[in-house]
């Protein structure tokens, strides 16, 4: 039983680690050695996104030099707003 519990804190946190834009390989290694506190420690980690949000669709921008937003397709006059 603690093996199952052990192996699912590891699956969580490599999911966890690939939504958040994070090294999934480095954070599954890490929570071999230390599973709760490297899902704990991560959980509370924001994301690694580009920082650049569409003013129309608040979708995510590679970077603030994109003219038009890939998600709505909307043109943009001024540069995006940084999401932080």
């Amino acid at each position: 039983m603690a093996v199952v519990f052990y192996i699912a804190i590891i699956v969580a946190t490599g999911i966890l680690a690939a939504r958040k834009q994070r090294s999934v390989f480095g954070w599954v290694l890490l929570s071999t050695f230390f599973p709760l506190i490297s899902l704990l420690i991560l959980a509370c980690l924001s994301d690694l996104g580009s920082g650049w949000k569409c003013p129309y669709c608040h979708g995510e921008l590679p970077s603030r030099e994109v003219r038009v937003c890939m998600h709505c397709r909307r043109a943009l006059e001024e540069s995006p707003r940084p999401s932080r």
